[in-house]
């Protein structure tokens, strides 16, 4: 997550493209796959809920799936066509972190690293994780808003803690009917780490 950043930075513009060029390929490519598994066109209207082609992704095709009735869910969707290994599974190619941090960084802005306990990692890998982010710049890690189990939580604080990183959260909404993540709903940061906030250089923010 990149905030408190010029969004006008030309060499972080022109990463943006890129990465929206990829993704409207992608969206292409899903859309082929749904079709040649007998599924109705619902490409145009996936765009429509996307916003542009550019922002297309799995759950946009899986709410246009919904509406035209070819499933009765959209976790259904994702269950029969678009979860990880169905045959809507296109996966983008992401770039890699450190580069993903320096864009951030030459932008004027923090970077982020977010819901870290949702990769499925041991410990020890997510140690080794927060220490790379840590060493290509990284500013901040999101310790609260993952619903995870309380010692989890502790144990992250404790590694971010560590490195002199600062704190983020987030509600996690993606949809109004996901009621265990309401819009804004967020836990308070931890006392003994700095607000990412407190990291801003752009933006003054009192609270």
């Amino acid at each position: 997550v990149g905030l408190d950043f010029d969004e006008t930075q030309p060499s972080f513009v022109q990463a943006l493209a890129e990465q929206a060029r990829r993704r409207k390929q992608r969206g292409e490519l899903i859309h082929q796959r749904l079709l040649k598994a007998g599924l109705p066109n619902v490409f145009e209207r996936a765009l429509e809920l996307a916003g542009s082609a550019e922002s297309l992704g799995r759950p946009h095709f899986a709410r246009a799936l919904l509406e035209v009735e070819a499933c009765k869910t959209e976790q259904q969707a994702f269950d029969r066509w678009l979860g990880n290994g169905k045959i809507g599974d296109v996966k983008l190619m992401w770039p890699e972190l450190a580069e993903v941090v320096g864009w951030i960084n030459e932008a004027g802005g923090v970077a982020v690293l977010a819901h870290p306990l949702r990769y499925k990692m041991t410990f020890s890998k997510l140690r080794q994780l927060i220490e790379l982010f840590d060493q290509a710049g990284g500013a901040g890690v999101e310790v609260v808003g993952q619903q995870a189990a309380p010692d989890k939580m502790k144990h992250l604080t404790r590694i971010v803690a560590s490195h002199q990183l600062a704190a983020s959260g987030g509600s996690d909404f993606h949809d109004p009917n996901w009621h265990w993540a309401p819009l804004g709903r967020v836990d308070a940061l931890p006392e003994n780490l700095d607000p990412i906030w407190s990291r801003f250089k752009r933006t003054s923010i009192s609270i």
